[in-house]
């Protein structure tokens, strides 16, 4: 019966994510610490951040359901100033620890973006987080890798972006059911033959229901 269960929310996730599939790809923020939510519980992010390799600003926003105590699924739009909007979806497991104040967690998600990038991605995040005693505070790491696929025309190319590409998104939570995140996260991939590194700082609203 549990695998079912995760079997149907990796199929969900994926396919809200296929659906984006035209629109968008790469997922830069994180605005999440390692804790999944209880079954039935929803939480939701806006976040607004700078590019620095792009010079660009966008704007994130992000909602998570709980399918049990330690699985959820998440679905996220990013929409930058220039046009591109990204769609994603995931799923997230968290782990057992022996600690309350430490958590961690791996995940598994799928995006797409459209634009002048137009591609999709596989994603493969992991989550810890460290959390104080009043759960009111929270320092939270996302490293991640992942694989993009570039999906434009070759006749329309002059690169092939395809490839491996590497990440960590390191925040602050400030609060509990409703918090400040701020965030800076960078990214080390393949773009027109070179390797670059994207510096992006951001800050998140969060809030829990209920």
């Amino acid at each position: 019966m549990r695998s079912k269960r995760y079997l149907t929310a990796v199929l969900f996730a994926l396919t809200l994510c296929s659906s984006g599939l035209l629109i968008n790809c790469a997922s830069y923020s994180s605005f999440q610490t390692a804790r999944t939510l209880p079954q039935g519980k929803v939480s939701g992010t806006a976040g607004l951040g700078y590019n620095y390799l792009g010079e660009e600003s966008f704007v994130d926003l992000a909602l998570r359901v709980g399918l049990e105590d330690s699985v959820d699924i998440g679905l996220k739009a990013n929409f930058t100033n220039w046009g591109s909007t990204l769609i994603m979806g995931d799923i997230k497991k968290q782990l057992a620890t022996q600690s309350p104040n430490f958590n961690s967690a791996l995940g598994i998600g799928l995006s797409a973006v459209t634009a002048d990038d137009e591609g999709v991605a596989l994603h493969f995040p992991a989550y810890f987080s460290f959390h104080s005693s009043n759960q009111k505070l929270a320092l939270y790491l996302n490293p991640r890798v992942f694989y993009y696929l570039d999906l434009r025309n070759s006749q329309e190319r002059s690169h092939n972006n395809s490839g491996l590409g590497a990440g960590n998104s390191v925040g602050l939570k400030l609060g509990n059911r409703f918090a400040i995140m701020p965030e800076y996260s960078f990214f080390v991939g393949q773009y027109n033959d070179e390797l670059k590194v994207n510096n992006l700082f951001s800050v998140g609203l969060g809030f829990r229901v209920p």
